[in-house]
Formats: C-alpha cells, sequence, structure tokens
C-alpha cells in the first residue's frame, strides 16, 4: 500500500473519532439527564468499550478497539498514553507516546487494524495503531504502524482484553488492556496484576510470544 493510501486512511480514522466523540458525549449528556446512567466521579477512569451503541460501535469498525471514560478532576492537567511491546516476558520497547492536556472529562480510545500492502511480497502485514483523547471540544491523536510477519501471525493465537469495567479511581501508571498472541494452541487471559508489575510476573509473561499493552499516566 502507497504511502498516500495510508495517510488517506488516517485521515478517514480521525474524522469519524471526531464524530465518535461528540456523538458518544451527546448520549452521555442524554443518560445523565434521564437518570440511565451515572456520571464519573473526580480522578476516575472506566472503560465503556462494551456500551458501545451499534452506531457508535460502528465508526470504531476496528480488529480491535477500547474507549475509557474518564474524569481527570481539577488537580490532574495532563495526561500521557503509550503502548508498550513485551515478547517471552521480557520488556522491547515502547511504540509511541501520545502526550496531551486534559479538559476534565474526555476519552482515551485505542484503536488497532492490518494492513496488507499491496506492493510487499506477501509476507509482512502492518498493523496499525491509532490513539486519540479528547472530547467533543477538542481532541489530539497519534497514529503509528509497525511490520509483522504473516506467517507468523497466521499461526499465533491470540486475545486481547480492556481493564476497569467498573469505575477505577486515577492512580500513576495504569495499563488498561492487551493484545498477546501465542505459538501455543490455546490461549489465556492476562491478568491486570501481571502487567502492572511485568518483571515480578516474567514467569508467567513468558508464554506469551508477544505482549501490546496500552497504558496511561495522569498527572
Amino acid at each position: 500500500m502507497s504511502k498516500g493510501k495510508i495517510a488517506f486512511l488516517l485521515v478517514l480514522f480521525l474524522l469519524a473519532v471526531g464524530g465518535f466523540m461528540t456523538m458518544f458525549f451527546s448520549n452521555s449528556s442524554d443518560q445523565v439527564t434521564s437518570s440511565k446512567g451515572p456520571t464519573l466521579k473526580n480522578e476516575t477512569i472506566k472503560n465503556v468499550t462494551h456500551s458501545l451503541t451499534a452506531r457508535e460501535d460502528m465508526l470504531l469498525n476496528t480488529n480491535q478497539a477500547f474507549v475509557f471514560e474518564y474524569d481527570s478532576g481539577s488537580k490532574k492537567k495532563e495526561v500521557d498514553v503509550w503502548v508498550e511491546k513485551y515478547e517471552k516476558g521480557l520488556f522491547v520497547k515502547k511504540l509511541n507516546e501520545l502526550s496531551t492536556e486534559v479538559d476534565k472529562e474526555g476519552l482515551i480510545i485505542f484503536t488497532s487494524s492490518d494492513i496488507y500492502p499491496e506492493d510487499e511480497d506477501g509476507e509482512e502485514v502492518i498493523t496499525m495503531f491509532n490513539l486519540k483523547v479528547g472530547n467533543q471540544t477538542g481532541s489530539a491523536g497519534l497514529s503509528f504502524t509497525e511490520k509483522r510477519n504473516i506467517e507468523e501471525k497466521e499461526n499465533l493465537a491470540g486475545t486481547w482484553e480492556g481493564f476497569y469495567q467498573d469505575v477505577q479511581k486515577i492512580d500513576g501508571e495504569m495499563p488498561l488492556g492487551y493484545m498477546a498472541y501465542s505459538s501455543e494452541d490455546s490461549i489465556s487471559s492476562i491478568q491486570l496484576n501481571y502487567l502492572k508489575d511485568p518483571k515480578a510476573h516474567e514467569k508467567e509473561l513468558k508464554e506469551y510470544d508477544s505482549i501490546y499493552v496500552l497504558k496511561c499516566r495522569f498527572h
């Protein structure tokens, strides 16, 4: 796939997410008015991926998506969101990081999707990651890619999960979710405490060939 086509896809994603944020907060306002759902308390975050409407889910039509609603309170002014890569339980690198100011209430959106280049020999797939933070009045975004071997990917079992289905107090560096792959016949989900302290749980994480962890830090 040419650079022009990839850029065009990025523009479409950013436009779609902008509409998604406006729609989401409009729906949230309706819920609060009609008492269908509680508002978040100061300095809290919640995974709202599973409560998206059909239309909201359509706008995030992708392989994997995590959507978190947060209330940063009056003291937290910025947030850092990034993706870490682990192989066989060992930290490899931080793929990229988005740092931006926060205006109390907003969303953190993460999506990933695979692109199969038309002008390549068919042995690689490009995984595109997208990070977005903001609300209906403004947002900041970051997109980046990583090449992966198609043959290896097709032989791997995969699992992914977003944490904090219930409201969680914002506290330091927080793993929000992950995508994990294993060459074994089956794969199990990863416990949150493993990703909070990967070094202490290197043995448990070693069974996964690769893990991509979405993290955030409010400050």
